[in-house]
């Protein structure tokens, strides 16, 4: 509109008049901050989940493999204890996943998530939520690893399960708790979720943006 006002200004005039637009725009409403924070992090919740649902497909391969080709048994046979057997693999699954683990906290202000770094509280939060998300899915994989005799079968149901749980539910179960009709059961349903460390992941980045 300024740019209109001005080229008619100097068509009157034949002067090249230069016109100053200046706007302060009235700040976001507590409300309005609130939708723009929960829909930054549905977006990042959804993308991290999706990241994050390789990890445990690619944890439990090896742990089925060796039970399905007797490898841990031929280490048993060997005088490798149970504590020790564990105890490496997992030591070596958490030192594998601290490199993704700071790139993705890290990814948060490179592409300036503000609802999720804006204030060192929430930033601290995102970090807290990586790191034990990281130790338990860790855990949690080696627990359905048991589930399955085929290492192909046991990383594509890690894959579907942490997804589903992950990017799925918590966006469903968030959603839910916004509608009147249906909050209380939402609030109980994700107190059930919450043995599930992919829910607790996902619907503790939307919590943190919220």
């Amino acid at each position: 509109m300024n740019s209109m006002n001005q080229a008619f200004i100097r068509y009157k005039t034949g002067q090249p008049i230069a016109v100053t637009c200046i706007n302060y725009p009235f700040p976001l409403t507590q409300q309005q901050k609130t939708v723009t924070g929960t829909a930054s992090g549905f977006i990042a919740s959804f993308i991290f989940s999706i990241a994050y649902a390789f990890i445990p497909a690619s944890l439990v391969v090896f742990i089925v493999k060796e039970r399905q080709q007797s490898i841990k048994h031929q280490q048993l046979v060997s005088g490798v204890s149970l504590i020790s057997y564990w105890s490496a693999n997992y030591i070596l699954d958490f030192v594998k996943l601290t490199i993704p683990l700071v790139f993705s906290v890290l990814m948060c202000l490179a592409f300036q998530i503000s609802t999720l770094t804006d204030t060192s509280e929430a930033y601290g939060a995102i970090w807290l939520i990586f790191i034990f998300y990281s130790s338990a899915l860790i855990s949690f994989a080696y627990f359905l690893s048991f589930l399955f005799k085929d290492y192909g079968n046991a990383q594509s149901f890690n894959f579907v399960f942490a997804f589903l749980v992950s990017a799925i539910l918590s966006l469903v179960i968030f959603v839910l708790r916004l509608i009147p009709s249906s909050r209380s059961g939402a609030k109980i349903a994700s107190y059930f979720l919450r043995i599930f460390p992919p829910f607790c992941f996902g619907y503790g980045i939307i919590n943190v943006s919220k």
